[in-house]
């Protein structure tokens, strides 16, 4: 669904650019579609359309609430959790929130408009929950940020070199949690 404000965003900064109306953002129209169809498609397996907010609320703990109470919850987490939850939980979910947040804000002045209202979107929707869960593997659609690393890795070697080392180590180690059967987001 955040495909449609970003579209809607690029239709604008298009035509700020250009002062022309363009027949091909008419298209923009079919991107609720899908959505729709998934919709449709859990009112006949399940006699609701929005069946999937009731399993995200049994199983994963997952409504919406304001942004600030997920991220006090996960900072609690950091705080209070045992040693893993509070490493797992608490210090990547945070520190990738907050990373996200970071990289939303400077999109927001180096890239599209559009980029900065999918960012946006998302990044608020990963946050604005009472358990915050699994942002490090959310923020792989947030393509803006791979942007912002080349660009930035373009620029500075170090900023290179800490990047891919980064990378790398969290790759490691999310995979060696896999491959022990542990949560590894």
């Amino acid at each position: 669904m955040f495909l449609i404000p970003a579209l809607l965003a690029e239709a604008y900064q298009q035509y700020r650019t250009t002062r022309r109306w363009q027949r091909q953002w008419l298209w923009i129209g079919i991107a609720p579609l899908g959505f729709g169809g998934y919709l449709l498609l859990n009112q006949y397996v399940t006699n609701s359309a929005f069946a999937f907010l009731t399993v995200q609320n049994a199983h994963w703990f997952r409504w919406l609430v304001f942004p600030w109470v997920g991220l006090r919850n996960t900072f609690n987490t950091m705080m209070t959790g045992t040693p893993v939850n509070a490493q797992m939980g608490g210090v990547l979910e945070l520190s990738f929130a907050v990373l996200g947040l970071v990289c939303t804000l400077i999109t927001w002045r180096r890239l599209r408009l559009s980029y900065g209202v999918w960012m946006t979107c998302n990044w608020l929707v990963f946050v604005s929950t009472p358990f915050v869960l699994s942002v490090p593997r959310y923020m792989l659609i947030l393509f803006p940020i791979y942007i912002l690393f080349a660009d930035l890795a373009r620029r500075h070697v170090l900023a290179n070199t800490m990047l891919t080392t980064w990378s790398l180590l969290l790759l490691a180690f999310f995979v060696s949690q896999f491959v022990q059967g542990r949560w590894a987001f």
